[in-house]
């Protein structure tokens, strides 16, 4: 299109693959939230009944005081999964392994919730928004043995409260959270296990906090 031309000459990116140009705040600005967000997010290890490795994920504290961590429903039992594990990442390397339990299950809407069995020191909940069309939005999480990120653009937006994001989620970027771009929790990656997305849908935050405090067994501490 003529105006994504124009908007690329003028210094915007451009991504060709979407067709359209994209509106960027510069590193500084990701970076700057980056660094806001990424102490809530954790690395999930599922082991089999070996305690063999068998899947990796992501996942995020959502609580003031109790250790629960949000994360994607299709880890349970993911290629005979039967204990889940979280590390923190320092800013140089991971830490040990913590035991967690499952506390909550939605698999229609593919979000589980997990508690630390360590009462581990954790950031209170993020404030949390909604997002809109051509909203940019920034995506934590761990990619191997590295916490990064990716800045994206909301593209679609469905009636059963999921959107889609033009950025890429590796194979481990499920159950990553998102972020507006003034450090406002919006999402979770849903979708990414098992290849490279460049639109990964996403769960957004009004869905994922009224499945949480919904019965069966609504968690305490939450409005």
């Amino acid at each position: 299109m003529e105006c994504d031309r124009l908007r690329g000459l003028m210094g915007f990116p451009v991504d060709y693959e979407m067709g359209h140009a994209l509106h960027t705040h510069g590193p500084c600005r990701g970076e700057a939230l980056f660094n806001a967000t990424k102490d809530y997010v954790v690395k999930i290890v599922c082991k089999n009944a070996a305690s063999e490795e068998c899947g990796f994920f992501n996942g995020f504290f959502y609580h003031d005081t109790e250790p629960y961590i949000i994360t994607t429903a299709h880890i349970i039992g993911f290629e005979g999964a039967s204990q889940y594990l979280m590390m923190l990442f320092d800013g140089t390397r991971l830490s040990e392994e913590y035991a967690m339990e499952v506390v909550k299950c939605n698999f229609a809407l593919d979000v589980a919730v997990f508690r630390c069995v360590t009462r581990l020191p954790h950031p209170p909940s993020s404030k949390a928004a909604v997002v809109g069309i051509s909203h940019m939005v920034l995506a934590v999480g761990h990619s191997d043995a590295q916490l990064t990120f990716n800045e994206g653009k909301v593209t679609h937006l469905s009636f059963d409260g999921t959107f889609s994001v033009s950025t890429y989620a590796d194979a481990v970027f499920s159950g990553a959270p998102i972020f507006n771009m003034d450090g406002y929790f919006v999402g979770m990656v849903k979708s990414g296990e098992g290849t490279y997305i460049k639109q990964p849908v996403c769960v957004g935050a009004t869905k994922i906090h009224n499945a949480l405090v919904s019965e069966p067994h609504p968690l305490p501490g939450l409005h």
